[in-house]
């Protein structure tokens, strides 16, 4: 990721790390709405620690993994929740399903979990170049050296 937009995301989590302390300090003097003031807390905590993440490049280790085993661990939590009494397929869309469960694991837990394993991005798919990754293409002769990647898909 380039610096500028490093800074830019730094900048929008600090924006929103302020914006979730205000709502959370707001909530917490309302009567019977502590659950959702520290929903709040734990979401200033978390766009902290992406700030963090974004403006100093020497935390990077860290806070990344701090921030891929969360995503990890509230995945876990969403499927944990759904294989215990969650219906299979939900009525609406906005309804909470086990194949909803199932795909934010997979899209979201999965990277998150090798996030906090490794402290770097993935470098697998086809947009990796996005962090920095890359992908090569393999013909089907196993040979890599003379394949190259996508171009981005505008």
């Amino acid at each position: 990721m380039s610096r500028g937009a490093s800074i830019m995301l730094g900048i929008a989590f600090v924006f929103l790390a302020v914006g979730f302390i205000a709502v959370t300090y707001l909530m917490s003097n309302l009567e019977g709405k502590r659950a959702g003031a520290v929903g709040g807390a734990i979401l200033a905590i978390f766009c902290g620690l992406g700030a963090v993440a974004s403006l100093l490049p020497a935390s990077r280790p860290v806070t990344l993994r701090l921030l891929g085993g969360t995503v990890f661990l509230v995945c876990c939590g969403y499927l944990i929740e759904m294989l215990n009494g969650g219906e299979i397929l939900g009525r609406s869309r906005a309804d909470q399903s086990l194949i909803k469960a199932l795909l934010a694991f997979s899209v979201f837990g999965i990277p998150g979990g090798y996030v906090a394993l490794t402290g770097r991005y993935p470098q697998w798919g086809r947009y990796a170049s996005v962090f920095g990754g890359s992908e090569t293409r393999h013909s089907r002769t196993g040979d890599s050296s003379a394949s190259k990647p996508d171009p981005p898909v505008l």
